[in-house]
């Protein structure tokens, strides 16, 4: 909620400067508290909340087992909390309640900067002491001017009551405390938030909550049982640059593998998308996925050790989705340890009923997977952490897909250290990161060919990648304390792929064709070493600006190449490539209601291993689900320059947004046909890459409206299309059709208990602007292809209920139905279209996602 009273409650909440410490005989100072900054997340508030009131806080907020916040996130939090809402007297006699400071801390109004003697020194702030729960002595500042602006509240959207079902406002304004790095001044973006919100949406992934949850604007997903791919306005997964604690990830597979469903979503702390080339810390890419997972628990001030237990479990009765989390965590004062263990599984679903009978889906999978995450505080200014996540996935079955997996292993390494008092900047991060996948295929395909010859296909395919990085970043200036933020640095990538596969065929029982080498070749590989710079400021009180740009190198070998007899492509050969990008982003604030953004940005993107050197592999690129890649080396890269303008407005109960885009990408990597004999057994298309100029553009707009201080109306809405300008003269393959949601939220509560429930419809409607131009390719050129990539798909709607009752801070309970009007419906980017493949003696039927599917979640903590 928006919490419509938090204005009114303002001048009642700085009146009453101190609360009370909960736990009975303790003893606490707070020098130099509060400081931080009209960013401060909701859970950071309702700590804070819950401290100062004293409602069931068992400790200070630094060290809180429920505010999963770093060292220094929290201590930056802290110090902007001062300079922004310091109090200006004594207590007053009547305490006031938990939500009443929820809406202070919330708040983004400025108060006045006070300093006070501590230790000798002069430092802003307030010293208060408190002895079983009563303050005993406070030194009585005065005010002085700040030496430094201190940037005036953001327009964003903070609500004043935890809310487990995401908040609704961030996709408004897209800042996020402790992400100001990646999303702000405008930059178009959403923050979604992990954590609970996994527990009551019953989302196992990051792709899954992505999915579901209201704050992923204009980010549409190709999504399986256990495989999520994202799409993020018109740009397709191969265009998006993902990455995890700092270090990049790419698909083994762009067709069975995703690292949006590889990061599950209990672990995740946020998830950052910036919906165009706006920043300069990732990497070379036209969009960005950052996913930021929790950090390591820790005792604070007072030393001694602190644990926590926390088990999550959800059932799913379509399918017999099955869910489990088991965390354990255990901190000190300067060190913290946590380890994870995860599983995830289902069988064959039924889908909806309604427009036609239910159909049974293939989704059997299995997968388990394990974090492991130490940090330590090299005192009090550096921080040194290192993570471990694997993941191992088996006898998954994708519908309507020729391949399924045996056994998919991943393996992720990461480290970082940061310095926030180093020798030459305000703060320096180095990260460095591994991570591999392997993925095992032994798979037996029957089918028809168009002469109604029983066909078999035994294939064999090994698939094997990974990547190693670095990154060193320095800063100097903070853009919380009202100077400009400027970031330098450089990092390198080194990326090695292979594909191996090997195909038996069988004509009514006869083998016809044997070990046929089909595969991107081994020793296949990438370095990329790039530069970038990034600043951020403010122009006056009104008018903030990011800018930056970044210098890029790829240089790309192919491996041990095996030329397949009468080759349809050329030879592959080493391709370099020098790559740039440069934005600027601003953010005006016209008054108390309204905030206009604006954006321009350049962006380019090399083609990967996969689209330069694969030699006809099943690779299922198309809705066909049976087709095979063949790549092309002599890809351009591609550069796309991209325009955004917002506006936002927030009421006292009511906040709305819109944004509007368009990118123009120059040399476009398009798929197109090859001309082979794929239809002599059964294939509708093989297909390749060419490079063709193409526009983007679309719209997002975004509302919530406060009922009542427990019932809040929202709704969103999302438009892309796409236009080839140069060879095919039709649509860009794969742009999602126009879909919205719109609901209504109750919520009530606390994070020691509340009760909340949502009501949502999805609305998605005919796709009808399809790729189905010229894109067959011969000998003689292009010629019309037969059928087109994409099939028209039909319109719907679907309705979910999701609720959640939190009965203690330790104990949180979900209950939900997704799909309730059981609707037979699939996705725009689902398999659907190839009659002739037969698994198990099954016939052809359309991938349709599940039908009514009801769902139990349980989060315990101990």
């Amino acid at each position: 909620m928006f919490g419509a009273k938090r204005l009114k409650l303002r001048q009642k909440i700085a009146t009453a400067s101190a609360g009370l410490l909960v736990a009975a005989g303790s003893m606490a100072t707070i020098d130099t508290v509060l400081a931080a900054g009209p960013e401060t997340s909701q859970s950071q508030s309702q700590a804070y909340a819950d401290y100062y009131a004293g409602s069931g806080a068992t400790q200070h907020p630094l060290t809180s087992q429920k505010v999963a916040v770093s060292k220094s996130a929290t201590d930056e939090t802290i110090k902007k909390v001062a300079a922004e809402k310091a109090v200006q007297s004594k207590p007053a006699l009547k305490q006031p309640t938990s939500e009443e400071y929820a809406a202070y801390f919330a708040s983004t109004a400025p108060m006045p900067i006070y300093r006070t003697q501590v230790d000798g020194q002069e430092q802003d702030g307030v010293s208060m002491q408190f002895q079983h729960g009563q303050l005993v002595s406070m030194m009585q500042p005065e005010p002085i001017q700040s030496q430094q602006p201190i940037a005036p509240a953001t327009a964003s959207v903070t609500p004043t009551s935890f809310s487990p079902f995401g908040d609704l406002s961030l996709s408004l304004d897209a800042v996020a405390a402790g992400h100001s790095e990646s999303v702000a001044s405008g930059t178009p973006g959403d923050v979604v938030v992990g954590g609970e919100q996994a527990v009551v949406r019953a989302s196992n992934d990051v792709g899954t909550i992505l999915a579901d949850s209201n704050q992923a604007i204009n980010v549409s997903l190709f999504r399986r049982p256990n495989v999520t791919h994202p799409h993020i306005r018109g740009y397709n997964p191969r265009q998006i640059y993902t990455q995890m604690n700092g270090g990049n990830w790419i698909a083994a597979r762009p067709d069975l593998d995703s690292i949006v469903s590889k990061i599950d979503a209990g672990i995740i702390e946020d998830v950052v998308i910036v919906k165009g080339p706006y920043s300069a810390l990732y990497g070379p890419g036209l969009a960005f996925i950052d996913i930021v997972t929790a950090p390591t628990l820790r005792s604070g001030c007072c030393g001694g050790a602190v644990s926590e237990f926390r088990t999550v479990m959800n059932f799913e009765t379509n399918g017999g989705g099955a869910y489990g989390r088991q965390v354990a965590e255990v901190g000190g004062g300067n060190w913290g340890a946590r380890a994870n263990f995860g599983f995830r599984g289902g069988v064959d679903y039924k889908s909806g009923n309604e427009g036609g009978g239910a159909s049974v889906i293939d989704a059997n999978y299995e997968s388990r997977d394990i974090e492991f995450t130490l940090g330590y505080d090299i005192g009090s200014d550096q921080e040194l952490e290192f993570q471990y996540v694997r993941q191992d996935t088996t006898d998954a079955i994708f519908h309507n897909q020729p391949l399924g997996i045996d056994a998919l292993v991943t393996n992720g390494f990461s480290l970082r250290y940061e310095d926030y008092c180093p020798l030459y900047f305000d703060h320096t991060k180095i990260e460095a990161w591994y991570n591999d996948t392997r993925i095992d295929q032994d798979t037996s395909i029957r089918f028809l060919n168009p002469g109604n010859i029983p066909l078999v296909v035994d294939t064999v395919a090994d698939t094997n990648q990974s990547i190693v990085g670095a990154r060193y970043a320095g800063t100097l200036g903070d853009i919380e304390c009202g100077c400009g933020e400027l970031t330098v640095g450089a990092d390198i990538r080194y990326t090695r792929h292979s594909i191996q596969e090997t195909n038996n065929i069988f004509i009514n029982g006869v083998q016809t064709q044997f070990d046929t080498p089909l595969d991107l070749p081994s020793g296949t590989d990438s370095i990329n070493p790039g530069f970038f710079v990034q600043y951020e400021g403010r122009a006056n009180c009104c008018v903030t600006y990011k800018l930056g740009g970044r210098l890029d190198y790829i240089e790309s070998e192919v491996g041990n190449y095996r030329r397949m007899p009468n080759a349809i492509l050329l030879d592959p050969t080493d391709r370099n490539f020098t790559l740039w990008s440069a934005f600027l982003t601003t953010k005006y604030e016209i008054d108390d209601v309204w905030s206009m953004t604006a954006g321009v940005g350049h962006g380019e993107r090399a083609p990967s291993l996969v689209e330069l050197y694969t030699d006809a592999p099943y690779i299922s690129g198309f809705q066909t689900g049976l087709s095979r890649q063949w790549g092309n080396s002599n890809l351009r890269e591609e550069q796309a320059t991209q325009f955004d303008l917002g506006l936002h407005g927030e009421y006292c109960n009511a906040a709305f947004g819109g944004n509007a885009y368009y990118s123009w990408v120059q040399d476009y990597i398009a798929p197109t046909f090859v001309d082979g004999n794929e239809t002599a057994f059964g294939f509708d298309h093989g297909y390749s890459f060419t490079n063709s100029d193409s526009s983007l553009w679309g719209i997002e707009v975004n509302g919530v409206y406060d009922l009542t201080d427990s019932v809040s109306v929202f709704g969103n809405l999302a438009y892309n299309e796409g236009r080839d300008q140069d060879l095919f003269n039709d649509h860009v393959y794969g742009i999602y059709p126009l879909q919205s949601r719109v609901g209504v939220r109750y919520e009530r509560g606390n994070q020691c208990r509340g009760f909340g429930m949502e009501l949502s419809a999805r609305m998605v409607a005919d796709q009808e602007l399809l790729a189905d131009g010229d894109r067959f390719i011969n000998g003689a050129g292009y010629v019309d292809a037969m059928g087109g990539p994409e099939q028209r798909t039909p319109g719907f709607t679907t309705f979910d209920l999701r609720t959640f009752y939190r009965y203690s801070q330790n104990a949180l309970f979900s209950f939900g139905v997704m799909n309730f009007g059981d609707a037979q419906y699939f996705e725009h980017f689902d398999y659907r279209q190839n009659p002739v493949i037969s698994r198990g003696g099954k016939g052809f039927v359309p991938s349709y996602q599940p039908g009514i599917n009801f769902y139990f979640g349980t989060e315990l903590t101990f």
